[in-house]
């Protein structure tokens, strides 16, 4: 399967008009390296939702948010059980909004067909804002507070990839 898939223009436009975006690390086509580049101030993220790269990404975008000021807001799956969602996305995110229905996203099926149906799961959108514009509850897309969660902790780089390592054994 592909990791290359569209973000809907309708819900790409709602969240540019809330945040401005000046950055796109996961933009589509071969021979661009999101991890290795710097970000913008304001990024979107789409990530490949293989299990490394999306990782991968979500740890970038904590570590930026943490340590660099930088906002990124990611489209995600939503897996609330995993080792990343409670290792990382949950102890430093800003917010974390739940799409209510199953986004249609534009790519190609396995077989190379052109997808027609929505995506197999559901997804959220997780903000890091950084240390100044934290938010210690989480919202669904109507912004309405959604779950209590606690205020993020400062925590280094280190410890958040160790943190991720030690309970799943990824790798950076």
């Amino acid at each position: 399967m592909s990791d290359e898939w569209k973000t809907p223009e309708w819900l790409y436009s709602n969240l540019d008009r809330e945040f401005r975006f000046d950055f796109d690390p996961c933009p589509l086509g071969p021979g661009f390296d999101g991890l290795e580049c710097e970000w913008g101030q304001r990024n979107f993220v789409n990530p490949p939702y293989s299990r490394k790269l999306k990782s991968a990404f979500v740890i970038r975008a904590a570590n930026l948010a943490q340590f660099e000021g930088k906002m990124s807001v990611l489209l995600l799956p939503t897996s609330t059980s995993s080792d990343l969602f409670h290792q990382v996305i949950l102890p430093n995110s800003s917010e974390i909004r739940f799409i209510r229905g199953r986004v249609k996203f534009a790519g190609k099926t396995a077989t190379g067909a052109v997808a027609t149906d929505s995506a197999a799961f559901d997804s959220m959108v997780v903000v890091f804002r950084g240390l100044d514009h934290a938010s210690p509850y989480m919202r669904s897309m109507d912004g309405q507070p959604y779950w209590p969660s606690h205020v993020p902790e400062v925590i280094s780089s280190e410890t958040i990839t160790a943190r991720y390592k030690r309970t799943v054994g990824g790798t950076r």
